[in-house]
């Protein structure tokens, strides 16, 4: 196990970022063997469109569940936690089509507010150092509101998977848990991104290599050399995906048993 979790909480109150980073690797490690293959086929059911999707969205909410039981120290098995999923296969996927739209029509209206007040101060300005202007503010504040949109539904899957929510309760659920707490997520975010740098390098100079040695047996312009270069590049993607895939997972379930018994103040002995 990773370690007395429930003990902390009542020692310290809740977990620093150090502590949801570490708690999360430790997970990750402890349950690699269990965590990887499920991981691996779920990124090949990516290659499927729709239903495809849907068994990959639901396998992140899998792992989540399997993470945060181990959290709390009641671990399920995979067929466990698969007959509390599976049946809700969609929902997983709605909810993340409901997050895409979301998003979307943020940035939409984002973009055409941004939009009318350059026509309408196209008179004053000339027009190229406008432009500029315009395309700067909008891209830094899309930024801005990607951002904050990702943190306060990156939750909704692990929602979902550890309480019976349909789609948008699970979505309003991550809104909710997640409110007052996006600078402390995003700093999390980024020290466990950190952490996955070396595994980023690996994964890009393994597809170079591979592109080496495939140049060097046959041309680059050659048929041969782009199917299998791609082939091998799809094999890479997936493999790494796969890595890292449950290290975020993991992470996200130490995140919502902290925000739960921060908000809640409840034994979740689910």
């Amino acid at each position: 196990m990773v370690f007395k979790i429930e003990v902390y909480i009542m020692n310290r109150g809740s977990f620093s970022v150090g502590d949801m980073v570490t708690a999360g690797l430790r997970i990750y490690r402890d349950r690699f063997r269990t965590y990887y293959p499920l991981a691996f086929i779920a990124n090949l059911w990516l290659l499927v469109p729709i239903y495809g999707w849907a068994k990959y969205a639901a396998a992140t909410g899998l792992i989540s569940r399997l993470a945060f039981f181990e959290v709390i120290e009641k671990p399920e098995t995979v067929t466990q936690a698969r007959n509390h999923i599976n049946p809700r296969m969609w929902s997983f996927f709605l909810a993340g089509l409901l997050v895409f739209l979301i998003v979307s029509v943020a940035s939409l209206v984002l973009v055409a507010v941004f939009l009318i007040l350059g026509f309408a101060a196209g008179g004053i300005f000339n027009g190229d150092a406008l432009t500029i202007l315009i395309g700067s503010v909008v891209f830094l504040l899309w930024m801005i509101l990607y951002v904050w949109l990702f943190s306060r539904f990156s939750l909704a899957e692990v929602c979902l998977g550890i309480e019976s929510l349909g789609a948008s309760a699970g979505v309003s659920r991550s809104w909710v848990l997640t409110q007052r707490f996006v600078g402390k997520l995003l700093l999390i975010f980024f020290v466990a991104f950190i952490i996955l740098i070396p595994a980023y390098i690996i994964s890009n100079l393994s597809a170079g290599i591979v592109q080496t040695i495939l140049g060097a047996i046959f041309p680059p312009e050659s048929t041969a050399f782009t199917f299998i270069f791609l082939i091998f590049s799809l094999l890479i993607n997936v493999a790494f995906n796969a890595l890292v895939m449950p290290f975020w997972q993991s992470i996200k379930a130490v995140i919502y048993y902290d925000l739960r018994s921060r908000r809640e103040g409840i034994d979740l002995g689910i």
